[in-house]
């Protein structure tokens, strides 16, 4: 019972809006700054044995020192919009997830819904929850995972790869023990690891990559030397060693070298941020931008784009792969 303390309130009080202004509820419940909550003691009753106890226990202490038309008083250690919150979600009425307005105004109304052994199936949570991903993931997977929000957990852990490696906090780390924390960590890392391979992997299939590179006619271009793996130009002409079929027909091109560049640079930085979002961003091909002819320039954005996507769900499929952290 150390989250409330069964006292007559004092000081000033300040009355709460509908449906906690009822003045034909008997039980009043405090807040700890002093926030007044009128409420039908079968409601949170039925939807909180603690609470129930608790109002029994107040009757029992307070029977003559209570206002007329008042059963039972408590006050409870959380403040009046973690009150109000968790009440709403006692109440047989609709609570919007936008109300729940930040990740710690969430956390501490699942600490309150567990403290007094409430269901919080309904939901809220979860869309609340998701809310956050982008503003504090990690603090995100912490509350997910400290409070068994388990449609959440994963859909958590994965949103984590949309942040850098080196960026990962918050101040909702202490619901992690060390061992869930280094977890969830060798996550992020051993997920780095594949996409960076993937990339790096595809500088060494010229042939698989061209295919998502446009071909485009050669006649009247600049023949430059051509070598396997080492050419300059998109426009570079026919090179019939690095020949791809695509259905019953026969295309040739070449891949240019800014696409090795590209790759290399997309894998430096999936490393650190392994997620699909990584290779389809803009900030990657800035790096690159400036390093093709003016030649295969009309074809630049056409060919990348495929190209893009195509590793961007190649990305995905091994990353879904890596063992997710523990949820135990």
């Amino acid at each position: 019972m150390s989250a409330m303390d069964l006292v007559p309130y004092e000081g000033t009080i300040r009355d709460v809006a509908t449906p906690f202004d009822d003045p034909t509820a008997r039980v009043i419940i405090i807040s700890s700054d002093n926030m007044r909550f009128r409420v039908h003691e079968k409601i949170v009753s039925l939807a909180s044995p603690v609470l129930a106890d608790l109002i029994h226990r107040g009757r029992l202490l307070f029977k003559l020192r209570l206002d007329k038309g008042v059963d039972s008083v408590i006050q409870l250690s959380y403040d009046g919009r973690t009150v109000e919150l968790f009440l709403r979600w006692c109440y047989p009425v609709a609570l919007p997830f936008r109300s729940i307005e930040d990740l710690h105004c969430l956390r501490r109304l699942l600490e309150a819904a567990r403290e007094y052994e409430t269901d919080v199936s309904d939901g809220v949570a979860e869309c609340a929850l998701r809310e956050a991903f982008g503003s504090d993931p990690l603090g995100a997977y912490c509350v997910a995972f400290a409070f068994g929000l388990q449609d959440c957990v994963a859909a958590a852990a994965r949103n984590l790869l949309q942040t850098r490696f080196s960026e990962l906090d918050s101040p909702h780390l202490d619901l992690l023990s060390a061992a869930q924390y280094r977890d969830v960590m060798r996550y992020h890392d051993e997920c780095g690891l594949v996409a960076h391979h993937t990339a790096v992997e595809w500088c060494h299939e010229v042939p698989y990559l061209i295919a998502y590179l446009e071909p485009i006619p050669s006649e009247g271009l600049p023949q430059p030397p051509l070598e396997w793996g080492h050419v300059k130009c998109l426009v570079a002409g026919p090179a019939p060693q690095l020949r791809w079929t695509n259905g019953d027909i026969d295309d040739y091109c070449v891949a240019p070298m800014f696409v090795w560049k590209y790759l290399n640079a997309v894998g430096d930085e999936l490393q650190v941020r392994p997620a699909p979002r990584t290779v389809l961003e803009h900030s990657t091909m800035m790096q690159v931008k400036g390093t093709h002819c003016p030649g295969c320039a009309e074809h630049f954005s056409a060919g990348m784009s495929a190209l893009r996507r195509r590793l961007a769900e190649e990305v995905e499929k091994k990353v879904e792969k890596v063992k997710l952290p523990n949820t135990a």
